[in-house]
């Protein structure tokens, strides 16, 4: 939830939110768990979350080993 808050401000700062001022920002939540499991995982190979909200996903989740694709691309 530290890293969640963290990436939310800096998300806010450069006015890219991510949820409305009234919303519990699930994918904030959601990549920043992306992100710590993505380091845990040394060279299994990198973290792929899968959404149907590519554009919020992928502001969060930049670059390997932390990526996001849209769900049904995935196979």
């Amino acid at each position: 939830m530290v890293l969640a808050a963290k990436l939310w401000a800096q998300l806010r700062a450069s006015g890219q939110q991510t949820a409305s001022n009234d919303a519990l920002d699930g994918d904030v939540i959601l990549g920043a768990q992306a992100i710590l499991r993505s380091q845990k995982r040394g060279s299994h190979g990198p973290v792929v979350v899968a959404t149907a909200n590519l554009k919020h996903l992928s502001r969060i989740c930049t670059s390997p080993p932390c990526t996001a694709a849209e769900w049904t691309t995935i196979s």
